[in-house]
């Protein structure tokens, strides 16, 4: 009733924030004037994890109303494992040119069938202003197809073919590419001159010799505020290259692992900033070198050397770009505050050190949502300042120490009572990745106590079974657990499958499942003792004599799900048409 207070333009403006699925859900025939608003205004569909149930109900729902194609500026669509089939699906039913007022549209892991689809429809689809798709590389057919005069942010997969770019200039303002080399990142911008935003998830070499030949005419680029890139061994010289004639640029976020030394030259990069980018403000960076020998380096001087340079004025108090310093087995790097990566490891060898005192260094690893954690990793630095607050996957692995069970103790004290290593209220994944021993289950005791909000587990075979010996542990599997991943690497020709029987009864409420099975019956018989089961992901013996199609034919309708191949790991997916 208060909502109903508020005049139909304050409504409307609220209802643009809603997935239309919600809003169908939660105000669809409340009363004639919601009702008169929800069919007048732009709809966001976004159907990534959505079940399959609800997915059909609104596309019948569309099939039914065709007005309803009028009034979707979104969608969102997804292959993955949870959305079984999801594109296809929606493609079969619609034709995308007949949703005229269509802006945005997204795709997730579509597989290349459809994306010899979406190249005939893309070109009609005149007002679309956002498009976002990984999987899909760039190539002469791929650019035609984005020739669309509204289309100003794009997201697309691999591009590595620099001739490509030899159509006409087109009016993208924000651009992100998947992988491309350095010849192609110039050309970039002579196919869209008037970029605003540049996001490059891997920038690489792909022969060892062509940076040594590297000879870029730099294109000036006055419209860039905005600069991401994540580079895998370029030589500083390549990269200085690179960012040259990007006058305007604010922003410059850069991630680069190499072997060159010159990387964490801070005289060089303080002296190319002054000249090159005189309006930079906002310059956040990690840079990682990988030496064979990276402690005899160390202790020789340099890295503290140049850990010296970057504490200097031109750094602390002109920029305010404070740094901390990383030295690991294997490499020693260095990164602004705060980390700007969601992905950590964190092990005994992980080295910190940031001298400025003064640096409130509490939120540092704030955007970490993803950690890998050596065990004996937490007892060594469960007194350090060193917090990752906000994770909600968690990586669990082993070193090989011969003191391990030296480690118990303090990491389970570390977990219970400390807490100053990780807050695991958020964590929603928690992967195994060890050689179980007979501790594992005392740490996972602890670690589930703590972590009210976890659903999801991956695990060896192996460490599963010995670990269902523990009645507190498998209770807290049977009450958390919805999505379960058991890895097997030795699952055929050992009857792995019939070895989990006791896991099917503590996993009761199992909604998502991947598992390799020994036989295509495996299948029914896991959608009948676990009735909450939607999701089935099966890997079975390539060498099986099962027909998969016969199979199919004959007991697909048994499991009332729908099925597809996943041609990447060749794996079979089912999704359960039941409600739950």
């Amino acid at each position: 009733m208060t909502l109903e207070l508020l005049p139909n333009e304050v409504i409307i403006h609220c209802f643009e924030y809603l997935n239309a699925i919600d809003l169908f859900n939660g105000f669809d025939k409340l009363n004639y004037r919601l009702q008169n608003l929800i069919e007048n205004i732009p709809l966001c569909f976004n159907f990534q994890r959505v079940k399959r149930i609800t997915f059909d109900k609104f596309c019948n729902k569309i099939v039914l109303n065709p007005n309803l194609k009028q009034q979707i500026y979104s969608l969102q669509l997804s292959n993955e494992i949870d959305t079984c089939g999801q594109i296809k699906s929606f493609l079969s039913l619609f034709s995308l040119n007949k949703f005229c007022q269509l802006r945005s549209l997204t795709l997730i892991n579509v597989n290349e069938n459809e994306i010899e689809m979406l190249k005939l429809i893309l070109p009609s689809l005149s007002n679309l202003s956002y498009f976002c798709d990984y999987s899909m590389k760039i190539d002469n057919t791929t650019l035609s197809a984005f020739s669309l005069p509204n289309l100003r942010k794009l997201v697309v997969g691999d591009v590595f073919d620099c001739s490509l770019f030899t159509e006409k200039a087109t009016f993208l303002t924000h651009l992100t590419v998947a992988h491309c080399p350095p010849m192609v990142f110039e050309k970039l911008f002579k196919y869209a001159p008037m970029l605003k935003y540049l996001n490059v998830k891997r920038l690489e070499e792909q022969n060892w010799f062509f940076g040594r030949i590297l000879d870029l005419a730099s294109v000036r680029t006055i419209y860039l505020t905005q600069l991401n890139l994540c580079i895998y061994e370029l030589e500083l010289e390549h990269i200085e290259i690179l960012l040259r004639e990007k006058p305007n640029l604010k922003i410059l976020i850069l991630s680069i692992i190499s072997q060159d030394k010159d990387i964490v030259d801070s005289n060089r990069w303080q002296k190319f900033i002054s000249l090159h980018l005189p309006h930079l403000h906002i310059f956040k960076f990690y840079f990682s070198i990988k030496l064979t020998c990276v402690y005899s380096w160390v202790c020789n001087g340099p890295f503290y050397e140049f850990e010296g340079q970057f504490q200097r004025d031109f750094w602390n108090k002109q920029h305010h770009w404070h740094t901390v310093y990383q030295l690991e087995e294997s490499s020693a790097s260095i990164f602004t505050i705060p980390y700007n990566k969601n992905d950590y490891i964190l092990t005994s060898h992980t080295q910190l050190n940031c001298q400025n005192i003064l640096i409130d260094t509490s939120n540092l690893f704030d955007n970490v949502t993803n950690l890998t954690l050596s065990l004996n990793g937490i007892s060594k630095h469960c007194h350090t300042p060193m917090i990752f607050s906000n994770i909600k996957t968690l990586v669990l692995k082993e070193e090989h120490d011969p003191k391990w069970s030296d480690y118990i103790v303090p990491v389970i004290e570390s977990i219970r009572s400390s807490k100053l290593i990780m807050n695991l209220f958020n964590l929603q994944h928690l992967d195994i990745k060890r050689t179980c021993t007979i501790e594992l289950s005392l740490i996972l005791l602890q670690i589930l106590k703590e972590t009210p909000h976890l659903s999801s587990l991956s695990i060896d075979r192996i460490d599963l079974i010995s670990l269902l010996t523990n009645d507190e542990l498998c209770n807290y599997f049977s009450k958390l657990i919805t999505k379960l991943k058991i890895r097997d690497y030795t699952h055929w020709g050992s009857n792995a499958f019939n070895s989990l029987e006791q896991v099917w009864n503590i996993f009761s409420n199992i909604k998502q499942l991947k598992c390799y099975i020994d036989s295509l019956n495996d299948i029914l018989f896991l959608f009948n003792h676990l009735p909450k089961l939607l999701n089935l992901t099966v890997v079975c013996d390539p060498d099986s004599d099962d027909d998969l199609q016969l199979w199919l034919q004959n007991n697909i309708s048994q499991l009332n799900a729908n099925f597809f191949v996943d041609t990447y790991d060749g794996s079979l997916n089912f999704c359960s048409n039941k409600s739950i």
